[in-house]
């Protein structure tokens, strides 16, 4: 099987579907032309394709899914940057797949710069530990968790794009070998199952902690992940299961339209779990703004000549 050749599957269904039609009356084909001697087959076969032209263009909306290498490198540089930022002294994990993270070690010098003031007395050093130095935990593991979940929907989008490609290829396969068994004593049942559906999980209102000077509060964020990459018990959803039983080759598009249309629907549905989940967990970053942003030192706006002065550093005139 090949999403590349869905193509060619949508051509060969609009061909059997013509040929199987024209069986119903007792004709008979040789790769795919009418045994000699039966004349008015070939118009019955003429007459068959001009009926059942356009069949291919059922998969037409299937033809160009989006190429998942791409989500997978923009996947690798998401979890890059939550690793560049994971800070502490124990195992971090990722909380979308419970993965585990390394520590950066340059993050991790903030513990020095904690330890270094030990001796820096005054109100602009009471300030800068309490602004800066005693957040900076709680920003920066809000930050790795903004970046995990980034790196969560691209794992998600991934993982419906892949399935969405698998589900689309097996559904022409599984047409094919219907159509051309329609007319057999015992025709075989087809059964399809749109794996697409359990290809994402949603996980609501998961606390991010956010404690700031030794006050803690949570922002509730909304994690999606694909159950592929996903560890541990997570709600999934059972695939539905598509028969495709018709006794007729009319029958049988029908119900290989219905497909196709169930697969659409459900990669809509989809998309919009991870939106949503997307929309939720940038809510909840913007109200919460201060919780993944260090405040701006007032320095940082101090011209230089006014940076030091007569009554200290950092003290205004």
């Amino acid at each position: 099987m090949s999403y590349e050749e869905l193509r060619q599957h949508a051509a060969r269904i609009e061909e059997l579907a013509a040929l199987e039609s024209v069986k119903r009356f007792g004709m008979r084909f040789v790769g795919g032309r009418s045994i000699p001697g039966e004349e008015h087959v070939d118009q019955l076969l003429v007459k068959a394709r001009d009926r059942y032209a356009g069949v291919s263009a059922m998969f037409d909306p299937f033809l160009y899914l989006p190429d998942t290498s791409a989500l997978a490198a923009m996947y690798d540089q998401l979890f890059l940057a939550a690793e560049m930022l994971a800070t502490g002294s124990g195992a971090i994990t990722d909380p979308v797949h419970g993965r585990i993270v390394r520590v950066s070690s340059v993050m991790n010098k903030m513990e020095r710069v904690s330890q270094t003031m030990g001796t820096w007395q005054g109100d602009a050093a009471e300030m800068f530990k309490a602004t800066f130095v005693e957040p900076w935990p709680a920003v920066t593991a809000n930050q790795f968790s903004i970046l995990s979940i980034m790196a969560g929907a691209i794992a998600a989008e991934k993982a419906l794009w892949d399935e969405c490609r698998r589900n689309v290829d097996e559904l022409a396969h599984h047409a094919i070998d219907a159509l051309e068994t329609v007319h057999e004593c015992s025709p075989k049942e087809q059964t399809f199952a749109l794996s697409v559906v359990a290809s994402i999980f949603s996980v609501g209102a998961a606390a991010v902690s956010v404690s700031t000077g030794g006050a803690g509060t949570a922002v509730a964020l909304t994690l999606v992940g694909s159950t592929a990459a996903a560890l541990g018990d997570v709600p999934r959803e059972d695939p539905p299961e598509m028969r495709f039983d018709a006794q007729s080759v009319d029958g049988l598009l029908d119900q290989f339209q219905a497909a196709l249309q169930r697969l659409a629907e459900e990669v809509n549905r989809k998309e919009r779990e991870i939106a949503d989940a997307m929309t939720a967990a940038t809510e909840s970053m913007v109200r919460g703004s201060a919780y993944f942003v260090s405040a701006r030192p007032t320095l940082a706006d101090v011209g230089r000549t006014d940076l030091t002065t007569k009554t200290g550093l950092g003290e205004y005139r």
